[in-house]
Order: C-alpha cells, then sequence, then structure tokens
C-alpha cells in the first residue's frame, strides 16, 4: 500500500482504512478527472500536442500548456482525495469525496482551458491583422469605374468646341468698329486666365476682324476651362466647389501618394453623377455660373449682334453646363489629365487645348503623357 501510494505522489493513508479502499480511490479519482478534463479538451477540438497539427508558434504552445495544466490538476485532485480521507471515514463518504473534487478539477482544467484559447485567438489575430489593409486596398481598387477609352474623350471635347463655334457664329458679329476701349477691368479680367497673350495682344485680336472669330472662340474656352481645372478656386469653379476645396487641400498636404488621390478623385466622381452635378451646379440659381457669364459677356458685348439676348443667355448658360459636365468627367478618371494651352511651336493663337493623360503604375506616373488630343491653332 505503501508503494501504491508513493508512486501516485499522495499521503500515506492510515492503518485504520482498509487497503483495498484505500488504493482503489485515488486510482478511480485520477481515471475520472482524467477522462473528465480529456472529453472536455476534445469537445473543443483540442488534442494532444504529439497528435495533433497546430500552426507553428502560438497554438503548439497552447496546447502544450494545456496538457501540462491538465495534467497538473488531476494530480492535485488525487492528492485532496487522499489528504481527504481520514480514519473512521466509511467508502461511501470517500467516493462522494472523490466526485466532488473530481468535478472541481475538470472546472478548473476547462477555465485554463478557455483563458488559453482566448490568448491563442488574440495571439492569431494578431499575427493576420497586417494583411488586411492589403486586402481592404485590393478590394478598393477593384470597385474603380472604368477609365473613360480616348475615343469618348475626342467626342466630349470636339461637341463641346462646336457648341462654343456655333455660339460665336450666332451672337457676335464680324463688322468694323469705329472706336472700343477694351482697357477696363473686365477685359482684364477675362484675359488673365491666358498668360500666353497679353491683354494688348487679345484687344488688337479682336479689333481685327480677320482674328476676331477665332479670338472669341479661344477666350470664351480658356474661361470654360480655367474654372473645370480640379485645383481650381473653389470660390468660381464650375465644379462641385466642396469637392475642389477638399482635393486642393488634400494635395497641397500630402506628396507622393498619386494612387490614393487618383482613386479618390475616381471614387468622387463615380458617387455624383449627371443629376447630382446638375443640381450642384443648377444653370439659373448657381451663382458661380452666372458669374462667370458676366465675365464674358461684359468685356465682349462690344462685339454682339443684335439677335434676341434671351436666346443668347440661354445657349451660353447650355455650354458653361456642358462644360461642367466635361470638367467632372475628366476630374473622376484614375490617370490624371491635363489641359494644356502652351504652344512649343510658339504660335499666340491656340483656338482649343490639347488634352493628355498621365498614365501610372505602382504610385508613379510615367514620364511621357498619353496626348488625348492635339493642340487647335487659328
Amino acid at each position: 500500500m505503501s508503494d501504491t501510494a508513493q508512486s501516485a505522489g499522495q499521503t500515506t493513508l492510515q492503518p485504520t482504512v482498509s487497503t483495498t479502499s484505500t488504493a482503489l480511490i485515488p486510482t478511480t479519482s485520477q481515471v475520472l478527472s482524467s477522462s473528465v478534463a480529456s472529453s472536455l479538451l476534445n469537445s473543443q477540438g483540442v488534442t494532444d500536442t504529439a497528435n495533433s497539427t497546430t500552426t507553428p508558434g502560438t497554438n503548439a504552445t497552447t496546447n502544450t500548456t494545456i496538457s501540462a495544466a491538465t495534467s497538473a490538476t488531476t494530480s492535485a485532485t488525487a492528492s485532496g482525495i487522499a489528504a481527504a480521507v481520514a480514519p473512521g471515514v466509511s467508502p461511501g463518504v470517500t467516493a462522494a469525496v472523490a466526485i466532488i473534487c473530481t468535478i472541481v478539477g475538470a472546472a478548473i482544467a476547462s477555465i485554463i482551458f478557455l483563458i488559453l484559447r482566448r490568448r491563442s485567438k488574440s495571439s492569431s489575430h494578431s499575427s493576420q491583422s497586417p494583411a488586411l489593409p492589403q486586402q481592404s486596398s485590393r478590394k478598393l481598387f477593384d470597385e474603380l469605374p472604368q477609365s473613360v477609352d480616348h475615343h469618348e474623350l475626342r467626342t466630349d471635347i470636339a461637341n463641346l468646341e462646336t457648341s462654343i463655334k456655333n455660339f460665336v457664329d450666332n451672337f457676335f458679329h464680324d463688322g468694323l468698329l469705329q472706336e472700343v476701349n477694351l482697357n477696363n477691368t473686365a477685359f482684364t479680367t477675362l484675359t488673365t486666365w491666358t498668360p500666353s497673350v497679353s491683354s494688348k495682344g487679345w484687344s488688337s485680336l479682336l479689333i481685327d476682324t480677320r482674328t476676331r472669330n477665332t479670338a472669341l472662340r479661344a477666350l470664351i474656352a480658356r474661361a470654360i476651362f480655367d474654372r473645370i481645372r480640379p485645383t481650381g478656386d473653389p470660390k468660381t469653379t464650375l465644379l462641385p466647389p466642396g469637392v475642389v476645396e477638399c482635393y486642393t487641400s488634400m494635395i497641397s498636404k500630402r506628396k507622393g501618394v498619386k494612387d490614393l488621390e487618383n482613386a479618390w478623385r475616381s471614387l468622387t466622381g463615380k458617387l455624383l453623377d449627371n443629376n447630382q452635378v446638375s443640381v450642384l451646379t443648377d444653370r439659373v440659381h448657381d451663382e458661380r455660373h452666372r458669374q462667370l457669364m458676366l465675365d464674358i459677356d461684359r468685356p465682349l458685348r462690344h462685339f454682339r449682334n443684335r439677335r434676341p439676348h434671351d436666346r443668347y443667355q440661354e445657349m451660353l448658360q447650355s455650354i458653361l453646363h456642358e462644360g461642367a459636365l466635361f470638367g467632372l468627367k475628366i476630374f473622376s478618371q484614375f490617370e490624371r489629365i491635363e489641359i494644356v494651352w502652351e504652344s512649343p511651336s510658339g504660335r499666340p493663337l491656340v483656338v482649343f487645348p490639347r488634352v493628355t493623360q498621365h498614365m501610372s503604375t505602382n504610385d508613379k506616373e510615367y514620364a511621357s503623357p498619353v496626348e488625348v488630343t492635339k493642340l487647335k491653332y487659328a
């Protein structure tokens, strides 16, 4: 009896207790405790470290710790049973104590298991978290709208150019002028959008009947394109002013994140459909539209013909609205679109701008942009 008790790591019982009962109870408690703990662990999907397939690191350590904790709990339970058995205690009481200690041991093992399992999940989640932003980023870029092809852009540009040409042909004359004073604030304001040509140069082009038509078209086109620049003045832009203000502020503070800037523009354009833009840039009530109409009309009224003013205003409003929608379209492209007025040949009068698109990859733009349309000269 003494050898059996010592091999189980327990206190030697008194001689008054029968040999059969004393030897049997610790052995039974060990079996019950081990069985309950093993069943609990197996029900949670945890197996012995040697027989389970684990994730390197965290899971292996967790399983080893759980096994050790279970063994320690089982041993402690059996020891507690032996210690609780006093001389003269009946076998029934001893068995009851054994069952209670077994249940307590299983509960302790369960608590340890749950704590270690929670830590294991937290560690596993932390090790996987760096991959989530990349997956979200890829999904975000997959949701970007398809870029407008160059044929569609050329068609829109040609339509806008035709609208401006028809407007000039219908409401401006090509007759001689006796006296005209273009040295005023309104004319200076209009020509500030044309740094390549001075106010004096524009005055000469407008007075000359041979160049007046093309000069009028060029001035109106420049005024519109200046107001649809993504980095334009929010107070005068034909684009939604809140969008322009946010974008201008964003790119002025953050450099070298072209892909994010492009994605922001593209998604913003997708969310703002044409109906919303029509509301945001209402042709009748929008102050910025009315101001641009005045900026065009005041300095050029000397060259107006006698056709009805109402029709003149209606057609000009339509052109500005068309320009605003085109501006939002080029704003929304992932690959940045640029409007270029400068002439490499040095020719002074460019009637319509060159449109280029800056293709990019891996957050870097190609050195040479793709030409969508060419400069159009007088």
